[in-house]
C-alpha cells in the first residue's frame, strides 16, 4: 500500500491527501482538477481567438502601409479572409499568408488555404494558375535543404495526374513592401519556370536558385544511384 501524504491543492490552496512524497505532477482535489481543466481550455480557446483577431490587424495595417494602395478596395476581400480564420483557426500561419490571400481575393484568383497533398501542406493553391504559392519568412534561410525535399514530394503530387505545377515562394518582404507586384512577379515566375523546364529536360538548371539547386542534386542521385545497377 503507497504511503500517503498531504499536499497542497494547486487551485484552492487548500490540504489534499495524494499518494508519494514527492508526486510528479500537480496535486488537485477532483472537483478542483475539474474546474481547473476546464478554465484552461476556455483560457487556451480565448488566446487562440485573439491570436488570429492581431493576426488579422497587422494584416490590415501591413495593407494600409502600402504605398499607392487604397485599403477600402479590399473590405470584401478583408471580410472574406476574417471570416475563413475565424471558423477555422489553423488556417493562417502568419499575417503575411492573410495579406496574400486577400490581394489574390480581390483580384478574383480562386485561391484554397492550407491545401494538403500527401503529409503537407500548400500555404496557397491557385488551381487555374497551377502555382503551389509558399510564403517564405526570415527562418526560412535556414531550412533550404528540408523545403527543398518538401518541394519535390509536393511537385511530384500535384504533377502526377495533371502537369504544369509549379511551386513558387515569396519572401515576406515582398509582400510588406510592394504588394500590387505580388501577382504579376508570380506569374512571370511561373512563366520562367516552365520556359526554363522546356529547355532543360524537364528541370530548373542549378543557378536558378537555392532551393532548386538542392532539388536538382537530389533529382541527380537518383539518377547515378539507377546508373550504377544498370551499369553492372
Amino acid at each position: 500500500m503507497n504511503k500517503q501524504y498531504i499536499h497542497e491543492c494547486w487551485y484552492c490552496n487548500e490540504l489534499v491527501v495524494k499518494d508519494g512524497h514527492y508526486p510528479r505532477s500537480r496535486s488537485f482535489h477532483e472537483e478542483c482538477e475539474e474546474l481547473y481543466l476546464k478554465e484552461k481550455e476556455e483560457t487556451k480557446n480565448e488566446y487562440i481567438r485573439l491570436k488570429v483577431e492581431v493576426m488579422f490587424e497587422r494584416a490590415m495595417r501591413m495593407i494600409e502601409k502600402q504605398a499607392g494602395v487604397s485599403v477600402n478596395e479590399y473590405k470584401e476581400a478583408a471580410d472574406a479572409v476574417h471570416e475563413l480564420a475565424k471558423k477555422d483557426t489553423n488556417k493562417f500561419a502568419s499575417s503575411h499568408e492573410m495579406v496574400a490571400t486577400m490581394q489574390l481575393i480581390k483580384n478574383r484568383i480562386k485561391t484554397k488555404v492550407q491545401y494538403p497533398v500527401n503529409r503537407r501542406r500548400v500555404d496557397l493553391l491557385l488551381p487555374d494558375l497551377k502555382i503551389a504559392l509558399e510564403i517564405d519568412g526570415h527562418l526560412h534561410r535556414f531550412r533550404i535543404g528540408k523545403d527543398s525535399d518538401r518541394d519535390v514530394e509536393i511537385m511530384n503530387k500535384l504533377n502526377e495526374n495533371d502537369r504544369g505545377w509549379e511551386i513558387i515562394r515569396v519572401p515576406t518582404k515582398e509582400i510588406e513592401e510592394n504588394l500590387n507586384n505580388l501577382i504579376p512577379s508570380v506569374k512571370q515566375m511561373y512563366k520562367e519556370r516552365q520556359d526554363l523546364r522546356r529547355k532543360h529536360g524537364g528541370f530548373l538548371p542549378s543557378y536558378y536558385s537555392a532551393h532548386n539547386r538542392s532539388s536538382h542534386l537530389k533529382a541527380l542521385e537518383g539518377v547515378r544511384d539507377k546508373s550504377k545497377y544498370t551499369l553492372e
